[in-house]
């Protein structure tokens, strides 16, 4: 049987215990080592370049066997390596942003988020974090990261745990990367800055939603202090600048296309965390 059948075959006994509570025996499997080491042997055979290209079915069927684990809880069933568990969420951020399926894109980020989540290290998830937020070529996993810091600072707030994320730590670790200093685009035409907004429009608004989030009283005990003023001086104003200039390089007559009401809907986030910055 070939190797790609031996994964079908796996993928169709999970399958057909949960839909039709088939008797078949289930593999024993964990996410690690056993999910690795099938990540490892079907994504990715031929460079970082190559996620997200494989067969879709061979995709589908990695996602399928690692969610049905996460599911039930198995996830170590021998050593955990750091440099292993980094490796794993590394390569499967990149299926969710790879894909060309929006399926199976929403399930790798289903699968990685709850992946990075479950880790018992702080540290570890924050190093995740702030090392896709720093070396990551896509926008759009660079806005899964800021949904990540997210999602560990309200986690951390209602269960009351004393780690990274509910402390100072996390955002001081992650404020270079998080609130770039963008003070560059205050010399770019409005074509330039048009054409900046359009690649990186993802981030800047999953970004700008977060300040938001952290903007709130609830959180000011996480915000280092001084970090508003630097993120308003070095991020936040060149951005709102760069977001009237884009306005404007649209013209008139496309204020109604789909990137205008974009860029409007983040000129209004932008004045709104401008506004709570003032405040304080």
């Amino acid at each position: 049987m070939s190797q790609a059948g031996s994964l079908f075959l796996i993928t169709s006994f999970v399958f057909s215990s949960i839909l039709f509570e088939s008797k078949n025996p289930l593999p024993k499997l964990s996410i690690f080592p056993d999910h690795a080491k099938l990540v490892k042997h079907f994504i990715g055979v031929d460079g970082p370049a190559s996620i997200g290209g494989e067969v879709p079915g061979v995709i589908d069927a990695i996602l399928a066997i690692g969610l049905w684990l996460e599911h039930n809880n198995e996830f170590v069933s021998g050593p955990l390596e750091d440099e292993d568990f980094l490796q794993h969420l590394q390569t499967l951020s990149l299926l969710s942003a790879n894909n060309p399926s929006p399926t199976l894109r929403y399930a790798a980020h289903v699968f990685t988020s709850s992946m990075l989540h479950a880790h018992p290290v702080d540290r570890l998830r924050l190093t995740f974090i702030s090392d896709t937020l720093e070396n990551c070529p896509y926008e759009t996993l660079k806005g899964s990261a800021v949904s990540w810091l997210k999602e560990e600072i309200m986690t951390a707030q209602e269960r009351k745990s004393e780690n990274v994320f509910a402390s100072t730590v996390a955002l001081a670790a992650a404020r270079p990367y998080l609130f770039p200093d963008i003070s560059a685009l205050a010399d770019a035409s409005e074509k330039e800055s048009l054409q900046e907004l359009e690649q990186v429009f993802p981030f800047h608004m999953a970004v700008v939603n977060f300040l938001f989030f952290i903007g709130s009283e609830a959180y000011a005990h996480i915000v280092p202090s001084g970090m508003m003023a630097i993120v308003e001086e070095i991020y936040l104003g060149p951005l709102r600048g760069a977001q009237e200039k884009a306005l404007k390089g649209l013209g008139a007559e496309k204020l109604e296309y789909g990137l205008a009401v974009e860029l409007q809907l983040l000129g209004e986030r932008i004045a709104i965390c401008s506004a709570k910055i003032d405040e304080r």
